[in-house]
């Protein structure tokens, strides 16, 4: 796992965590990190937390060499990943949960 944690006390309030994965793209094996979990405690939220790991997470993998990232983020932190992280949609998935 790749990633960080915003501490107060001894109490995670903030997350940005990925897995690393290799994947061929246009015909090259190349090094990528698939963001798994991101989250902030309600109480401190507004605080640019997500923003501030998310940079801490991207700086990491440039300079390990990582070529890609991905994200799936949910409506509430698109935002933040197009806006303040550079991500790009290139997609939007429609879910349906059922029994």
């Amino acid at each position: 796992m790749i990633g960080f944690s915003a501490w107060d006390g001894n109490r995670i309030i903030s997350h940005f965590t990925s897995y690393p994965i290799r994947m061929k793209v246009f015909g090259k094996i190349r090094k990528g990190l698939v963001i798994i979990n991101v989250s902030t405690n309600e109480k401190y939220r507004g605080k640019r937390l997500f923003t501030t790991l998310g940079e801490k997470t991207i700086e990491y993998a440039k300079e390990s060499g990582y070529d890609f990232m991905i994200g799936v983020p949910n409506p509430n932190s698109a935002d933040t990943f197009t806006r303040y992280l550079g991500f790009d949609i290139i997609a939007s998935f429609t879910t349906t949960v059922g029994i």
